[in-house]
């Protein structure tokens, strides 16, 4: 039986995610080669048809190398984005903002009642569930749901912002985790906010 330390670098993983400055062939091999067990690929960056041929490239070089190499496919969870408004509107810290589910353009938004295009976000929170807009600097707590479409009463409990909400793409999310399962990833992660 092997020593202490053997037994403790078997449980060792190595995980390296690849981007735009990891996933030439060399950096690749390099990469291998130094002892990476799981490559991530990060499904929220770049279209899926790249990381199909990024996925391709890891197998081809997993083959040369005689090592098997897992590969993480890391999915972006749904993003809903506020309807449109004119103007800005500076939500305050600790004060019910309405939103108001369904609805594309809203006329007369101001920085009590916003727009959600997502006719269901009502029907899927309840009480005391967070919502982030902008990718999370600004956070939000549902004090009401009525569990319909209708309007969701939150109240303001993080940093203020002006950058707009982010875009749902709930067609291309579904894209791409067919494609990652149908590549037989080693492990697929999906992270969901509101």
């Amino acid at each position: 039986m092997g020593s202490h330390r053997d037994l403790i670098m078997r449980r060792t993983r190595i995980v390296a995610t690849i981007g735009p400055s990891s996933d030439d062939d060399k950096t690749l091999l390099s990469l291998l080669r130094a002892g990476v067990n799981v490559c991530r690929l990060n499904y929220s960056h770049g279209e899926p048809e790249q990381k199909t041929e990024l996925y391709q490239r890891i197998r081809q070089l997993e083959t040369e190398l005689g090592q098997p190499t897992c590969i993480l496919a890391d999915l972006p969870g749904p993003k809903l984005r506020l309807g449109e408004f004119d103007g800005i509107h500076v939500l305050t810290m600790r004060k019910k903002v309405e939103l108001h589910c369904g609805v594309e353009y809203m006329e007369n938004a101001s920085n009590e009642q916003l727009p959600v295009q997502y006719a269901g976000l009502s029907a899927e929170l309840k009480k005391g569930d967070p919502v982030l807009l902008s990718d999370g600097l600004i956070r939000l707590k549902v004090l009401s749901s009525p569990g319909e479409p209708e309007t969701l009463a939150l109240r303001m409990e993080g940093a203020p912002s002006t950058r707009p909400a982010p875009i749902v793409d709930f067609e291309r999310n579904s894209r791409r985790e067919r494609l990652g399962s149908s590549k037989s990833m080693g492990y697929i992660a999906r992270v969901t906010n509101f």
